[in-house]
């Protein structure tokens, strides 16, 4: 038997934020740098300057990853 559930718009954010940390928590990468920048002795400073590199890297390789994406859905729309 299927049951239809209301949810409120709080309840749906709630749900959503809970799962988003739920998956970086169990994400090597995150565990990775959490650690690092727990146990560095840089300041807090340093460390924004390195976590704002890292950011940027992740987001230039997912603008390449997209791109060869894009290229790839168009060559196959082209054959």
């Amino acid at each position: 038997m299927k049951r239809i559930i209301r949810l409120t718009e709080s309840d749906l954010v709630r749900i959503v934020k809970k799962t988003i940390n739920e998956n970086i928590n169990k994400n090597p990468l995150y565990k990775d740098i959490k650690d690092i920048l727990r146990d560095s002795y840089e300041s807090k400073e340093s460390k924004l300057v390195i976590l704002k590199k890292l950011t940027d890297e992740i987001e230039g390789d997912m603008k390449l990853r997209n791109d060869v994406s894009k290229r790839w859905s168009k060559e196959k729309e082209g054959r």
